[in-house]
């Protein structure tokens, strides 16, 4: 194994390269929420380029995620609540963006250097928030972000970077371990560029990646001590967490529902309302942007774009998209699947708090479980990544 990885560093370089190139287009883009196509088109573009120059063709789950569009198109045109649009045709190229990453070859070399990129990425961006915090650029109130590079981006965006960055750290913490101090001070540095963001599904969703990795091990190892160690370290941290933490940013976690909480809710049950009238094919893309702007709560998203997937493409499109994160789960070597279950965590329950159906926000993990799981699929990852 050592062998062939030594020979096989250079290969396929280029496209590991773009997809460092999609992962920052996350946090730098210059609009404040979720990037849109036209912020991925020069990525779009080379790669485009590259397939035809190596004649690749897609892979067969691409049936799947063509029926995912051809539903959209359908609810959106028999949808007594949005004509069709432009959208559609984004929809569209964010699929086949999706599905050239998905065809692309890639080894154990290539996917530990985006790992390497992605946890300095990472780092990169929780400072980021901290010097924001400690210069005073706040994103809302006791909110911090990426103020400090003149850039005014949403905190949930920016920690879905650094959540995924955890994840990396966690694996190498738990299955490598190797260089322990130095993953347990970037985990540090990530998580508390996490908490000054005030996001409380950030908070949740690490709180969440520890147990499952912790539980996942104990329950696999049958090792039940380190099980305890860790609920023992959990309760410390909480502790100093509620003593020493200044209270106008722990306030975010533990005060009553805010604003914020209260105008989701309404907004999610009511086109819950209006899905139920139609479950089979849902709203029509773009459904429920239309209905909620109609509401008069001075927003036009429902913030939640697994939500807004199942409103808009009802339980047909629900029950595509989970054939194909079956596939990509049963495609993976039984050794990797841990990595794999710990991404799906770590990249899914933020966004459940985002905007970004017809954007990067919902293709990107699915982009990432694609390279990942077909990587796996000829060669193990374990103890290599």
């Amino acid at each position: 194994m050592e062998g062939y990885i030594a020979t096989d560093k250079k290969k396929n370089r280029y496209i590991v390269f773009l997809l460092c190139l999609l992962a920052l287009v996350a946090v730098f883009s210059p609009v404040p929420d979720e990037p849109s196509f036209r912020d991925v088109a020069i990525v779009f573009s080379l790669l485009f380029l590259y397939h035809i120059y190596k004649l690749q063709s897609f892979p067969k789950e691409c049936v799947f995620y063509f029926a995912i569009w051809g539903l959209a198109v359908i609810s959106t045109v028999f949808s007594s609540y949005i004509a069709p649009e432009r959208t559609l045709i984004t929809y569209l190229f964010f699929i086949i963006l999706t599905l050239l990453f998905a065809s692309c070859d890639y080894r154990v070399p290539q996917l530990k250097s985006f790992v390497n990129f992605y946890i300095i990425y990472g780092l990169i961006c929780a400072i980021l928030i901290i010097l924001s915090w400690l210069f005073g650029f706040e994103h809302g109130q006791n909110r911090y972000s990426i103020g400090i590079t003149g850039l005014e981006k949403n905190p949930n965006y920016v920690n879905s970077v650094i959540i995924l960055s955890c994840c990396f750290i966690l694996y190498r913490l738990m299955s490598v371990k190797k260089h322990i101090l130095i993953y347990s001070v970037l985990f540090a540095i990530h998580v508390t560029g996490t908490m000054l963001t005030g996001t409380r599904a950030a908070v949740l969703t690490i709180v969440l990646c520890i147990g499952f990795i912790v539980i996942y091990d104990a329950i696999i190892k049958r090792n039940f001590t380190s099980l305890l160690v860790i609920l023992i370290i959990g309760l410390i941290g909480f502790y100093i967490f509620t003593i020493y933490v200044p209270t106008a940013i722990s306030s975010r976690f533990s005060g009553e529902d805010s604003f914020e909480d209260v105008l989701r809710l309404e907004m999610w049950s009511s086109n819950y309302e209006q899905f139920t009238k139609h479950p089979i094919l849902g709203m029509g893309l773009g459904g429920t942007t239309a209905f909620t702007a109609k509401l008069g709560l001075k927003v036009d998203n429902i913030h939640n774009v697994m939500l807004q997937f199942l409103y808009e493409q009802g339980i047909v499109g629900l029950l595509l998209l989970i054939v194909i994160l079956v596939r990509i789960i049963k495609r993976t070597k039984k050794e990797d699947r841990k990595l794999i279950y710990f991404m799906m965590v770590g990249m899914y329950v933020p966004i459940m708090f985002q905007n970004g159906l017809v954007g990067l926000t919902f293709w990107w993990p699915l982009i990432i479980l694609e390279v990942f799981s077909r990587a796996s699929h000829k060669e193990k990852l374990y103890g290599y990544i």
